[in-house]
């Protein structure tokens, strides 16, 4: 190229520019709206879903079927009282562990091995009922809940690879990386035109 094909080119960036700007700035409203609804939706499934399907089920867990167990499994000399332990992941929201299925009942061991004590331990208390464990009797409500919620989680928290795409979180994530892309490229066109104008015939 010659200098005043060069020059020419130059002439035509500068002239694009502001249309080149203006959709770049057309594309950042598009996707910030997206962001903004995908964030609303994360938000609805948090709140209006797992957050009420996990208040729902301790709800159950810890009245109608606590008392339900207690007359399967009442307090005796040997065994105390039914009660339900919550583990660490119980009402989270992750991919690998989030559930609401992490909890089970127990009744501690009353009996006290007599000293010295006996070569085979005694346990310090008995799993009674577990999701899809001991006891399970395949309560149709409880199961409900904890699918829906996995439905949720994971809905919320799948990562963006070849079994789907649909994961709300990283959604959210790639579309602010590509707001940040978006914007870089908009403030260095723009800044262009400026640039550019010093240099034409």
């Amino acid at each position: 190229m010659s200098l005043i094909d060069e020059q020419n080119k130059l002439n035509q960036m500068h002239r694009n520019i502001p249309d080149v700007v203006d959709q770049m700035e057309e594309n950042i409203i598009n996707l910030e709206d997206i962001q903004e609804e995908l964030t609303e939706q994360s938000v609805a499934i948090e709140d209006a879903l797992c957050a009420v399907a996990e208040s729902d089920l301790t709800t159950y867990l810890n009245t109608v079927k606590l008392a339900e167990l207690s007359l399967i499994y009442p307090p005796s000399a040997l065994v105390g009282p039914l009660y339900i332990v919550y583990g660490v992941n119980y009402g989270t929201i992750d991919y690998s562990s989030g559930n609401i299925s992490d909890w089970d009942y127990r009744q501690d061991n009353l009996v006290i091995p007599p000293f010295p004590a006996p070569p085979i331990p005694v346990p310090a208390y008995y799993v009674r009922y577990v999701y899809l464990g001991t006891g399970w009797d395949g309560d149709t409500q409880i199961a409900q809940w904890i699918n829906d919620y996995a439905w949720g989680n994971d809905y919320l928290t799948k990562p963006l690879d070849l079994g789907g795409t649909y994961g709300l979180y990283e959604n959210i994530d790639q579309i602010n990386d590509g707001l940040g892309v978006l914007n870089a490229n908009r403030s260095a066109t723009a800044a262009g035109e400026d640039v550019l104008s010093r240099y034409l015939p």
